[in-house]
């Protein structure tokens, strides 16, 4: 539960940098744009407005920034996945499934969520040791763009294929139910 709260804390202080990079930039269009002598701002609070402006840019500056270096870290990181890891994104791609319902206590699916190129889905209580895991789009993007890297054979897939299908049969997943 308390993972969900962090979760829309973050998302609501991620939306509000981004507004304030917007007002950051529309200070700045203001100030560029509208001539001093009809400017209803005087000279200290013209200066005011490029301040604040401009601390709202170098955020959402360094925020773009961040994110650049963190997706060239994980795309780093595939080029270093294990046979394993590199196993299931290969599953993932030939079955078209950005999501994938993966045992937690796998070690190759730990580390693909380690890595940044897997998230685990909310978990259910229902679901004691399955639950979905997503490729993010950025990631599943560039895989899929390199299919050949992740091919794998028609025997490995349905092998694949029903090891996922014991999986889920036999561990927990309630019934369906018409």
């Amino acid at each position: 539960m308390s993972n969900t709260i962090a979760t829309v804390i973050w998302t609501i202080i991620d939306k509000a940098i981004w507004l304030i990079a917007a007002l950051g930039i529309t200070g700045w269009v203001i100030l560029a744009f509208h001539p001093r002598e009809r400017s209803p701002l005087d000279g200290s609070m013209r200066f005011y407005v490029f301040l604040v402006s401009s601390g709202c840019l170098a955020i959402a500056i360094g925020k773009l920034a961040n994110e650049v270096y963190r997706r060239r870290i994980v795309f780093r990181r595939l080029a270093h996945v294990s046979k394993q890891e590199k196993r299931l994104l290969a599953f993932a791609v030939r079955s078209g499934q950005q999501t994938l319902f993966l045992s937690i206590r796998d070690v190759a699916t730990v580390a693909l969520v380690e890595k940044g190129l897997m998230v685990m889905a909310k978990q259910h209580e229902e679901l004691p040791s399955n639950c979905p895991f997503t490729v993010p789009d950025y990631v599943w993007s560039y895989i899929r763009s390199r299919k050949a890297q992740f091919a794998i054979g028609d025997a490995e897939y349905q092998a694949m294929l029903m090891e996922m299908e014991q999986a889920i049969d036999g561990n927990g997943f309630p019934e369906e139910t018409s």
